[in-house]
């Protein structure tokens, strides 16, 4: 069974942010959240970070060949969350939104919550798991999906609930919206590991 997923406030909140933070010490954090340095991820990331120095109280120096940010460890955390989902955003394609606005404004506007799988969602994904062995990774229609199910967990299910839990699973990052209607399951130990779901 795959390891739960820590949630990006988890994986913030753990970390230990120095006085000084530079940019050895913000890729090395990227790198520990997923996202290789050298990446266009990365840079995206790091230019938002840059970005968002102006939004705190704290002194920003530029030195040749790099730069070090003074904030508050909070300040920094808060920071990090904003770059991450920003960086999410953009690379979702969102890339109209001007990353200052980004930086600004999404911390105030997003209540930020974590998809749970209950405990009978765990459940029925183990089972949608055995009877579609070999096929993760493929977008199929809810319908193939819902009749390669036992029939005894049909019989409890009906087609619209089995929908919705679908729907549940991609918010959740245990499968993706493929488009046309079909679901791509993700393998069970390859979850997603930030998904942002506007509703």
């Amino acid at each position: 069974m795959a390891e739960p997923t820590a949630s990006l406030q988890d994986l913030v909140d753990a970390i230990e942010v120095p006085d000084e933070v530079d940019r050895d010490w913000l890729m090395a954090f990227f790198d520990s959240v997923g996202v290789s340095p050298g990446t266009y991820l990365a840079e995206v990331d790091e230019d938002l970070f840059l970005h968002a120095s102006g939004q705190f109280s704290g002194e920003l120096e530029m030195r040749p060949g790099g730069w070090r940010v003074k904030w508050s460890g909070q300040a920094i955390k808060t920071v990090l969350t904003t770059v991450l989902i920003g960086g999410a955003m953009f690379a979702a394609g969102m890339d109209e939104i001007p990353k200052e606005i980004v930086v600004a404004v999404v911390p105030l506007i997003i209540d930020i919550e974590k998809v749970r799988l209950s405990n009978r969602d765990k459940e029925l994904l183990v089972r949608l798991r055995t009877s579609t062995v070999g096929l993760q990774g493929l977008a199929l229609n809810p319908q193939v999906l819902y009749n390669r199910l036992d029939a005894t967990t049909r019989s409890r299910l009906n087609y619209d609930d089995f929908t919705a839990f679908l729907e549940h699973l991609v918010e959740a990052g245990e499968a993706d919206d493929a488009g046309y209607g079909d679901v791509r399951l993700r393998p069970a130990d390859k979850p997603q590991w930030i998904r942002i779901t506007w509703s």
